[in-house]
């Protein structure tokens, strides 16, 4: 497979070419064709078909961080308040790149 990712080469470049495309064409391109800057995706599936693979390959090919992988028991808690605190410090490194960088921030995965 050219992209090293047997049998979902279709769905990847798909996945790539609509979201993806503000982050490798120049910015004078991205704003005549009127593309939207995407700052994140969400990839759902039944175990087993490809969603890791498919994140571990995007991060590759944008040069973006290692993705992090969280079990979905390591963000949950008894306490009131708390669950809900663990997913926002997922994101705050993401976030916080993204308030001083902007469009221009690197790519964060995070896998569940």
């Amino acid at each position: 497979s050219k992209l090293g990712i047997g049998g979902l080469d279709k769905q990847f470049e798909d996945i790539f070419r609509r979201a993806f495309s503000s982050r490798i064409f120049p910015q004078s391109v991205v704003q005549r064709l009127g593309i939207k800057h995407v700052k994140g995706m969400l990839l759902h599936g039944p175990p087993g078909t490809g969603k890791t693979l498919i994140a571990r390959q995007i991060g590759k090919m944008l040069n973006g961080k290692e993705p992090k992988i969280v079990n979905g028991p390591e963000v949950m808690s008894k306490y009131v308040g708390q669950s809900e605190e663990n997913v926002r410090a997922l994101f705050a490194d993401a976030e916080a790149e993204y308030k001083a960088r902007g469009d221009d921030s690197e790519l964060h995965i995070i896998i569940f």
